[in-house]
This record gives structure tokens, C-alpha cells and sequence, in this order.
């Protein structure tokens, strides 16, 4: 799987602003990951 990621990755990497719209994008998942995972904990820890 990671083999297939890094050739997905080599293919992309022919237009340039497709690499920088790629980082914008995975930087907006990992914070909207760590906003939820935040939220979820912050729930929880509430609860009990």
C-alpha cells in the first residue's frame, strides 16, 4: 500500500500547484482530525 502512495504521490507531482493544494489539504484533515479527537476527549472526559 505504501509502494502505491508513493507512485500516486510521483504522479501528482507533475503539476506544482497540485503538490501545495495537496499539503493544504492534508494539513486541513490532520487539524480537523485533531479538532474532533479534541472535542470527542473533551466529551468524555465531561461525562465521567
Amino acid at each position: 500500500m505504501i509502494e502505491k502512495r508513493e507512485l500516486r504521490e510521483d504522479e501528482m507531482d507533475d503539476a506544482p500547484f497540485l503538490g501545495s493544494w495537496k499539503a493544504i489539504y492534508l494539513f486541513v484533515m490532520a487539524f480537523f482530525v485533531v479538532l474532533i479527537g479534541l472535542f470527542y476527549w473533551f466529551t468524555v472526559s465531561y461525562q465521567s
